[in-house]
């Protein structure tokens, strides 16, 4: 689409890119505006006062409003007789609750942004009218990714769960499976997620030798007296293999020979356990030390 001043294309818009940008209590998503001003020999147009609001959601055709864009700097131009191309951000601040909202919306895949663009366009011809644009732009999931990874989202999550920034050697193959089921969470492998969840669980298992304790928790917690004096480490024990116990169904079939499939808030709490759990495993290491 274009930019028009009642008598001519003065001017075509499109979203050449995007990024993210960590805020302080926010997310900036910068969006990358391709102006191309068309030649208009012998006259002179004055484009400015550029708005924006936005739009996003799973597809075309399922948007929802998100947010007014803000210019980088207030523009203004006017067109020459040669065209040219003309580059402007655009910034659009998001809470925490926002992206969070975005991420539940596209449910795993790419996401559409609709950009319905203004600006005053003036002219000896026309006088000042209003010019309207509507612009795309399909954020794909490898797009999305990356402006995820540029906002710190991912590490979000897991440091908001304290994960351990430095873990003993023996953790690092825990810790490189988490890190891979978060990538599974982001892009939709649910699924995927859980399994990878086990397979951390597994290795604290071999790691950190619980499985010694395994017979201990299941009998103490049987007993309704001896549950009620179970210790915290106990507990955690206890947590930590209900949640072993949930993720088995990742890699099994049912009595039809068909997988479990798994929500995205199944993996969310799924990967929030594994992260504690792998948070015990290197406290209890460390005692070893």
């Amino acid at each position: 689409m274009s930019i028009h001043d009642g008598l001519m294309e003065i001017g075509e818009l499109r979203i050449a890119g995007m990024n993210g940008i960590a805020g302080i209590g926010f997310h900036r998503l910068q969006f990358s505006l391709e102006i191309q001003i068309r030649a208009t020999r012998g006259r002179t147009v004055h484009l400015g006062d550029l708005s924006a609001h936005v739009y996003a959601g799973p597809s075309a055709s399922a948007l929802e409003p998100l947010a007014i864009a803000s210019p980088e700097t207030i523009w203004c131009t006017q067109t020459r007789d040669d065209p040219r191309r003309e580059f402007l951000s655009l910034y659009v601040d998001l809470a925490s609750e926002q992206l969070g909202a975005l991420e539940r919306l596209r449910g795993g895949g790419p996401l559409f942004f609709q950009f319905d663009l203004r600006m005053l366009v003036r002219s000896e011809a026309r006088g000042i009218v209003l010019g309207f644009d509507k612009i795309g732009f399909d954020a794909n999931l490898s797009e999305w990714s990356k402006v995820l990874q540029q906002l710190g989202y991912l590490e979000c999550l897991l440091v908001s769960l304290e994960l351990p920034i430095a873990v003993p050697e023996k953790l690092r193959s825990a810790l490189a499976q988490m890190r891979a089921a978060r990538d599974d969470l982001i892009a939709g492998r649910y699924d995927a997620c859980v399994g990878r969840c086990r397979i951390v669980l597994d290795t604290l298992e071999t790691v950190v030798g619980y499985g010694s304790s395994v017979a201990d928790v299941r009998q103490a917690f049987a007993s309704k007296n001896d549950r009620e004096v179970m210790t915290k480490r106990a507990r955690a024990d206890l947590v930590r293999l209900a949640v072993r116990h949930y993720t088995h169904l990742a890699h099994h079939l049912d009595d039809n020979g068909a997988p479990e499939s798994f929500s995205r808030h199944d993996a969310l709490f799924i990967l929030s356990a594994a992260a504690g759990a792998i948070w015990g495993a290197a406290a209890e290491l460390s005692k070893h030390v």
